[in-house]
Formats: structure tokens, C-alpha cells, sequence
């Protein structure tokens, strides 16, 4: 195995797999599950824990990072935006058709540009994923708890299936309307199939026939 593992024992039911930001696998484990059974089941999930780290190195290595000066290029639902920024004594956002404007009390901090953005994103973000959870979460049967929504380096979204709380990444906000259902759909699914196995991407499947080529839409692959 060409990657780094590291067990940790918790006062959990089940075996949890992650991958974070570097592509190092994570593993939380109950505390009485042998260390061999853990080794097997790596082994077993090898070819998808290799698919994950190779999909999260090249999301980082496809993302620019944004230096929030005039005539950066960042993605808003899939389209591509220039940025301009403009001094003013309010801070606030403005889009047309090509731009997406700034407008900054304090045009030269980096932090001050990055707060605005990032409050416009999670506004918009927000909105968007509490409308589609609804109306999925209606068509599927199951709806969560709770929504969330943070900046998450590893993965696209979450699902807590005992508190039926699902948190998404605040970055969707990039990817284009379909991905994002994908997302949505996804992360519903884990509420009555809390695995990756047949059952649950035969549901996945049900309500959504063409979630593969959501999924390489989100990846950046179609």
C-alpha cells in the first residue's frame, strides 16, 4: 500500500474510513475490534481509498487559490467570474454577467476581501442547499434534522445518521447546479443506507440515473 494509515480507537460502533486534505487515511475504530481486522478491511477497501486520494490530489492540484487582487478568476455554480475590487465605505457584493465585485472598506486586507466573499458564498450556498434538500429529501422520503455548512478540505459533504444532521462543504458554491444535487442526493441516501454498499447506490441510482455523470462533473472530469 503506497499510502499512510493511522488507526485511532474511539467509543464508536462502526469502522470510519476518511481521507483528509494531504491523502492520508484516517481510520477510527471501537476499541475491542482486532488490529488485523482493521488491516484486512484496508486491504479490502484499497482500490477506493486509492480512487479518493488520486480525486482529492487533483482537486487541489486543479484549484487556484485566490489572491483577491482585481483580475482573479473564480467560480460561481460552475461558471467562470472575474474579480474586481472597489473601494467603499460599505462592504458588499455585486455580480453581472462577466464580474464579481468587491466593494471593500479596506481594499488592501486580504482577510477583510476574504470575509466579504465568503459571507456572500455562504449566503448564497445556504439558500441554495436548504431548497434542494427540502425537495429531494421530500422525493427520497428522508429529510435531516439538521443542515450545516462549513469549509471542509476532504470531502464534498457529510451525513451524521444517528443525529441525521448533514453538513456540506461551503466550496459547492463553485460546481455547477447538477453537482450540487448530486451532493444533496448523496448525503440523503446515507440516512437509510449509512455504507457505500449496492443497496445504497442502487437508491442513489433510482432518483437520480445519471448521478455518474454528476459525480465527474463535481470532480472536474466530464
Amino acid at each position: 500500500m503506497n499510502f499512510k494509515v493511522t488507526v485511532t480507537r474511539k467509543k464508536i460502533k462502526n469502522i470510519i474510513i476518511k481521507i483528509n486534505s494531504n491523502g492520508e487515511v484516517l481510520v477510527s475504530a471501537p476499541k475491542r475490534v482486532p488490529q488485523k481486522y482493521i488491516e484486512q478491511l484496508i486491504v479490502q477497501k484499497e482500490k477506493w481509498i486509492i480512487e479518493k486520494i488520486n480525486s482529492i490530489t487533483e482537486y487541489y492540484s486543479n484549484r487556484k487559490s485566490i489572491s483577491y487582487l482585481n483580475g482573479d478568476e473564480i467560480f460561481y455554480l460552475g461558471k467562470k467570474y472575474i474579480l474586481e475590487i472597489l473601494p467603499s465605505e460599505k462592504n458588499f457584493i455585486e455580480q453581472d454577467e462577466e464580474k464579481i465585485y468587491i466593494y471593500c472598506k479596506k481594499p488592501e486586507s486580504v482577510d477583510e476581501k476574504k470575509k466579504i466573499l465568503e459571507k456572500w458564498f455562504r449566503e448564497k450556498i445556504s439558500i441554495i442547499l436548504e431548497n434542494l434538500t427540502i425537495d429531494i429529501g421530500k422525493k427520497v422520503g428522508f429529510l435531516p434534522e439538521e443542515i450545516k455548512i462549513r469549509s471542509m478540505k476532504s470531502r464534498w459533504g457529510s451525513c451524521n445518521t444517528t443525529r441525521k444532521i448533514i453538513t456540506y462543504n461551503l466550496h459547492l458554491i463553485e460546481k455547477p447546479l447538477p453537482a450540487i444535487e448530486y451532493v444533496v442526493l448523496h448525503e440523503l441516501s446515507h440516512l437509510p443506507y449509512p455504507h457505500h454498499q449496492k443497496e445504497f447506490w442502487n437508491f442513489v441510482e433510482k432518483y437520480m440515473p445519471d448521478w455518474k455523470l454528476r459525480k465527474k462533473i463535481l470532480n472536474n472530469k466530464a
